[in-house]
């Protein structure tokens, strides 16, 4: 009972945008294995990687990822696993496993086309700048940052994605020697 407890605190607790308690009540779920708990680990499985990853702790992001997209395949829900194969990727490119990275965001492209979901196609840009950042290879990350800016107008869509794909941008245009591009860039992210 505690599990499911946890579980359904850590959802409202991420929908009220607090975070810190998310994640506690995600760990407190996550603590027992038990198959029979799976249903109700498969949101703060996911939550706590993604919120891993998020603040560059890809090692232990990687592992929390695995075991939430196996819940979430197991559990049908495509539009988890979409998002948390991206992640499971960008965190595997941040620990040196570029290959195994580019698998894992090929999957999530993959899944938002079969979802047809523009939310899940703009991240996929993301996780792509991500991984040719962790790559250091810049024009491809200019490319895929450009390729997520044209979501953002053709699905007219603002937020996170367009501001993390225009501070990318910003980045690796510095990376190439564009000090004035990426000025105006990360300006744009900011603002």
């Amino acid at each position: 009972a505690r599990v499911m407890l946890h579980s359904a605190y850590a959802r409202v607790y991420y929908a009220q945008g607090d975070f810190l308690q998310a994640m506690h009540h995600s760990e407190q779920s996550l603590a027992l294995r038990d198959p029979a708990l799976d249903s109700y680990q498969c949101v703060p499985a996911n939550m706590l990687g993604r919120a891993l990853c998020a603040s560059g702790h890809f090692g232990p992001a990687v592992d929390v990822l695995l075991r939430g997209c196996q819940l979430a395949r197991d559990a049908s829900d495509l539009v988890e696993l979409a998002h948390s194969e991206g992640l499971l990727g960008t965190s595997l490119a941040f620990v040196g496993e570029l290959e195994a990275g580019r698998q894992h965001i090929d999957e999530s492209s993959r899944l938002a086309e079969l979802l047809k979901n523009p939310a899940r196609r703009m991240g996929v840009c993301l996780y792509r700048t991500l991984h040719a950042e962790a790559a250091y290879r810049w024009e491809e990350g200019i490319q895929t940052s450009a390729q997520l800016l044209a979501h953002a107008e053709e699905y007219e869509m603002a937020g996170l994605y367009l501001y993390l794909g225009t501070l990318m941008a910003g980045r690796h245009h510095f990376h190439i020697g564009e000090p004035q591009r990426a000025r105006h860039l990360l300006r744009n992210s900011i603002n």
